[in-house]
């Protein structure tokens, strides 16, 4: 038998298909110590009841609970939120009885992972009155690894600094990155990856304070202190714009976004150094170039924010105007085509008026 990790809200898995839908906790732990990192840390709170829906199966299978012993191997430490074979409670809070108390205890400053690991059992069983205990299995070879530790200069940590700061390590151990919050003087606050220079550097929060961009919010990915990769930027009320979602490069919107405005307008397309570059579509509400009062489109090229050269208008009642543009407007050769009786005219237009 084997431990297979279901996603809460995967309603789609059976018996049959199990092996391909869910995640099988024994080969990512293999993987994880393939690459013979110093230490391996794998915490399960996943101990569930999961009544595969299949009439194939038999009832002693459909009964089965909890999860199966897996094996430490030399270097790593295994902890499940409860015994093999038995079921963990979810708690009436956010988080289940092991994840509460972990969070409790997990930036105890120079306490070695084993012993913070009992402290977080035994919060467990007495909140549950016995009810739910957690097991470990522990292969690790090294003395003082701590979650946190406030000494910079000896032991083995996985969370070093002042701040909350975890190390991030990838599943080849290849990398190490730290997780820390960040308080600005003028409100700001960061919070995810940095780098060793202190910047922010992979995945990250940063809220603005009062400043110009008050209110405004970035989630995403991050490049030596720089918005960077993919992410979404959050306007702060009252502002024309209210989500950016999209490609990010040296702080500027770059490559593949769509932009929301308040008005209820949005601009999905191409980007280069924060402008609106040729090919998109835009969506408007009540565009007066065009006097209509509902959802309409242009799809097409782009010029400093507006549509430019040749591109595509489509009405809410279906009219559509295939063609060129400028600043917005039908402006040279086009052809209107009309959606009450298919006819399809071709003429000059200038500044949105036919000649």
């Amino acid at each position: 038998d084997q431990n297979y990790l279901i996603p809460s809200d995967n309603e789609n898995i059976l018996g049959t298909n199990i092996k391909r839908r869910a995640v099988n906790a024994q080969d990512v732990l293999n993987k994880i110590t393939k690459k013979q990192p110093y230490v391996s840390i794998f915490l399960l709170d996943c101990c569930r009841s999961y009544h595969l829906r299949h009439s194939e199966l038999s009832r002693a299978k459909q009964q089965t609970k909890g999860l199966k012993v897996m094996l430490a191997t030399s270097g790593s430490l295994l902890s499940f939120a409860c015994a093999p074979g038995t079921t963990a409670s979810d708690g009436s809070g956010r988080n289940g009885l092991f994840t509460k108390h972990l969070l409790e205890y997990i930036i105890t400053p120079n306490e070695d992972i084993q012993l913070l690991l009992r402290d977080v059992a035994n919060g467990v069983r007495e909140e549950s009155n016995g009810k739910q205990v957690p097991w470990q299995n522990s292969s690790l070879t090294q003395r003082n690894i701590f979650l946190y530790s406030t000494d910079q200069s000896s032991n083995h940590s996985l969370i070093k600094g002042i701040t909350k700061q975890l190390t991030n390590m990838n599943v080849d151990g290849s990398t190490h990155r730290q997780i820390k919050t960040i308080n600005y003087d003028d409100g700001g606050k960061y919070e995810g990856d940095v780098n060793e220079q202190g910047e922010e550097d992979g995945q990250g929060i940063y809220w603005w304070g009062k400043v110009e961009f008050e209110g405004d919010c970035y989630e995403g990915e991050w490049k030596g202190g720089r918005r960077d990769g993919c992410g979404v930027y959050y306007y702060g009320l009252g502002k024309d714009c209210i989500k950016y979602e999209g490609e990010y490069q040296n702080n500027l919107r770059n490559g593949k976004g769509k932009i929301y405005y308040s008005n209820g307008n949005s601009y999905d397309g191409n980007w280069i150094k924060g402008e609106i570059e040729r090919q998109g579509k835009k969506t408007s509400i009540k565009e007066a170039h065009f006097r209509v009062h509902s959802v309409v489109e242009y799809e097409g090229e782009h010029r400093n924010g507006m549509g430019a050269g040749q591109g595509v208008f489509c009405w809410a009642n279906g009219d559509k105007y295939e063609g060129e543009f400028k600043d917005d407007q039908r402006h040279g050769y086009g052809t209107m085509i009309h959606a009450v009786n298919g006819t399809a005219k071709r003429g000059l237009w200038e500044n949105d008026k036919e000649c």
